[in-house]
């Protein structure tokens, strides 16, 4: 009976090569890169409450949309994402115009 693990134990490796091995194998990361401070026009602190929030969404940014909160935007992507739609709102009633759009 053949036993699962005979290539993994007759393999021998140096030291070396084992870590050459894992490096290999070892998934790319990818740093955020952080905010410049003068670039900051908001920040939220603080956290939501549960009770406050309604269904949970799966929910796609565009990537310029994505990347304008990363530059100019500090605290947890939820709280901001909700900020902002609460302040575009807000701005459409104020305005009380009708607006159509046309995403491509």
């Amino acid at each position: 009976m053949k036993n699962r693990f005979d290539g993994i134990l007759k393999k021998k490796t140096s030291k070396e090569d084992f870590i050459l091995g894992a490096l290999e194998d070892a998934p790319e990361v990818i740093s955020k890169k952080k905010p410049n401070k003068e670039n900051i026009l908001l920040t939220i602190t603080g956290k939501m409450k549960r009770e406050d929030c309604g269904e949970g969404r799966n929910l796609f940014l565009r990537k310029d949309i994505e990347e304008d909160i990363q530059e100019h935007c500090r605290g947890s992507m939820q709280s901001v994402v909700n900020y902002l739609l609460k302040l575009g709102i807000e701005v459409l009633k104020k305005e009380g115009k009708h607006i159509f759009e046309d995403i491509d």
